[in-house]
């Protein structure tokens, strides 16, 4: 539901109070308080800049904001999405802000082994449309990853991206507030990470399961990441720390670094002699030069296909849309993401995280005056676990991940749809659930588990609705992945295609838990990619 702008959840009779007491506060703190106002922009740009950065979400705020810190050099943002609001930095809302517009709600193709929940058995796959890309709407867990990745990439011919390599700039982004150990911690950078100040029972609860299991309780983003841990956030004080929050806004203040909203990228220019891109083209037509260089930071859709549109991909396939190829390149191939699966366990006690305890007006106001309450949690994230598996093998331990979630499903207002989360689950299948959990609606949580590495990857073809030929893609932010297909953008522009496999048997990942009930569960049907993963080389 929307309110002058600001999106928020659904809370029946206290809506109106709820929400514009929430704002008030929130918005008298963040702006006159701390001084975090939104990002600066401008209406226009000018023609030419030394850089043009292609994306303002989690990589590009960070990109323009440190080439901005040179002196004499000018850059520019160019971003399709809009501004965050109050109510995206409450961590506890972190669910209500998915197929909103702040989101450009792509969807997964049909699949006969996956989001069988799901309408047309099709997984949500949220990607930001904002001002800090999906940092802006995931729930701000804070993993560096494993190790291991980097060197991988190292060792496939890519220098300087081994850890070792990369580790440095991780301590010069973070700001951590309470370092487990300060030998991995950076504590003075602008990419603020905490604790939760408010976690349920279960938080404790979970840790000592994994205890019981053998594994230790510790920091997984310093020595070893095998164990358990009540997780780090991107937060600053109580609320969420985006990558636009903690770059791109005091960085936009320079006279220097210009950022335009609701513009949208058609297509990089390329020199085809010297193959230096020397601007972009803009959805209004305007070129924008570029003296130096063409950042672009779009994201793991939006960047191949862009790349393609402007004649960069694998040739035989932009030839057969009449594409000129200036580079025969497998741009799109490689698509990854981290596909989960939900099991809801019952509890004795009544420590559920469900909607109507949390969108009320006591929690609004222990939030905004306190900076804690069930608004301070990170909608529901409570613990996080990397385990061994059998199949991470020897060279590849520490590779799955269990995450633990309080927050609850609140039966009426699953019946009614009004989860956005859940907004696209098969109706047969929330009736079945609500029935099931009216019993246990304060009384059950719920555990989510992730394979690392994915066990499938693919190639994201582009194809096109016009009969006339590529068309540039149309400013309409809503997508969808049809059968044998990918995201799609309706009326006349460019889709991209996943082959049936994207998300395909994911076998292995059934040995891994069952399910308290049986049958596809809402929780796990709504699971996809949050995004937003922070990129050393992107946040330095």
């Amino acid at each position: 539901m929307s309110l002058t702008g600001l999106t928020v959840i659904t809370i029946g009779s206290n809506l109106w109070i709820f929400s514009m007491l929430l704002w008030t506060l929130s918005y008298v703190t963040v702006n006159f308080i701390y001084n975090e106002a939104k990002v600066t922009t401008v209406h226009r740009l000018e023609p030419a800049y030394d850089y043009v950065v292609v994306g303002a979400g989690s990589a590009g705020s960070v990109i323009a904001t440190r080439l901005g810190e040179e002196a004499g050099v000018t850059v520019a943002v160019v971003e399709e999405g809009g501004h965050e609001n109050v109510l995206s930095e409450v961590p506890g809302l972190a669910g209500d802000l998915q197929l909103t517009y702040m989101d450009w709600q792509y969807r997964a193709q049909p699949s006969s082994t996956t989001c069988l929940a799901m309408k047309n058995n099709r997984c949500n796959l949220p990607r930001g449309h904002v001002v800090g890309g999906s940092s802006s709407i995931n729930y701000m867990l804070y993993v560096r990853g494993n190790r291991l990745d980097y060197d991988h990439w190292e060792a496939l011919g890519n220098p300087d991206w081994g850890f070792s390599s990369v580790f440095p700039f991780f301590l010069k982004s973070e700001g951590h507030s309470d370092p487990a150990d300060p030998k991995y911690h950076g504590v003075t950078g602008p990419l603020t990470v905490e604790k939760a100040p408010w976690t349920t029972p279960l938080s404790d609860a979970f840790l000592r399961a994994g205890q019981e299991l053998g594994y230790p309780v510790l920091d997984v983003n310093a020595a070893s990441q095998s164990g358990f841990m009540v997780p780090d956030a991107f937060l600053r004080r109580s609320a969420r720390c985006s990558n636009a929050k903690a770059f791109l806004r005091p960085g936009s203040r320079r006279h220097n670094l210009h950022v335009v909203l609701k513009t949208l990228v058609t297509k990089v220019i390329i020199d085809p002699s010297t193959m230096r891109a020397t601007g972009v083209e803009l959805s209004d037509g305007m070129v924008v030069e570029a003296r130096r260089e063409v950042v672009v930071c779009a994201g793991a859709i939006n960047t191949p296909q862009l790349l393609m549109l402007s004649g960069i991909g694998p040739a035989t396939h932009l030839e057969s849309l009449k594409i000129p190829v200036l580079k025969d390149l497998p741009v799109g191939r490689n698509l990854q993401d981290h596909v989960a699966a939900s099991v809801v366990f019952t509890t004795q006690e009544p420590v559920s995280l469900l909607q109507h305890r949390v969108g009320n007006v006591p929690s609004a106001l222990q939030y905004a005056l306190l900076g804690t309450g069930p608004l301070a949690s990170l909608g529901g994230v409570e613990g996080i676990a990397f385990v061994n598996t059998s199949y991470g093998g020897d060279q590849l331990p520490e590779r799955a991940t269990r995450r633990q979630g309080a927050g609850g499903w609140d039966a009426p207002r699953l019946a009614a749809g009004q989860h956005s989360g859940i907004q696209r689950v098969r109706s047969q299948i929330l009736r079945w659930y609500c029935t099931r959990l009216r019993a246990f609606e304060a009384r059950h949580f719920h555990r989510v588990g992730m394979h690392r590495p994915p066990l499938h990857a693919s190639f994201l073809p582009l194809v096109w609705h016009s009969q006339d030929g590529p068309t540039r893609p149309p400013r309409h932010r809503r997508g969808s992945f049809p059968q044998g297909g990918g995201c799609v953008w309706p009326a006349g522009g460019g889709r991209v295609r996943v082959p049936d496999n994207t998300f395909g048997e994911h076998q292995r990942g059934r040995d891994h838990g069952g399910g308290a009930g049986g049958g596809p569960h809402p929780a796990g049907a709504a699971e996809s990619a949050t995004g937003g993963g922070r990129h050393p080389a992107r946040t330095a």
